[in-house]
C-alpha cells in the first residue's frame, strides 16, 4: 500500500456511513478510509489480515487442508 504521513494528534474525523471515515488534520488535509474495502483488499492480496486468519484457524483447528485452488477445508 501507499505510505501517508498524517499528524493524528490534530485530527478530526467524520463517519461517512458504510464503513467509510474521513480524517482531516488542522491544515485541512484529509484522507478517507473505507474499512470494509481495505479489509477485503488485504485478504484478497494475502496481506497481514489474511495471514492472521490462517494463523488462528491453523492454531485452533484439528485439520486444515489447502485445496490448492484458493480454498481450504477445515475440520474441527
Amino acid at each position: 500500500g501507499n505510505i501517508i504521513d498524517f499528524d493524528a494528534n490534530t485530527t478530526s474525523y467524520t463517519e461517512n456511513g458504510g464503513g467509510s471515515y474521513t480524517f482531516t488534520n488542522d491544515n485541512g488535509e484529509s484522507i478517507t478510509v473505507t474499512v470494509v474495502d481495505d479489509v477485503v483488499s488485504n485478504i484478497q492480496n494475502q496481506g497481514a489480515i489474511y495471514d492472521e486468519i490462517l494463523s488462528i484457524i491453523g492454531n485452533e483447528s484439528d485439520v486444515l487442508v489447502d485445496n490448492n485452488n484458493g480454498t481450504y477445508t477445515h475440520t474441527a
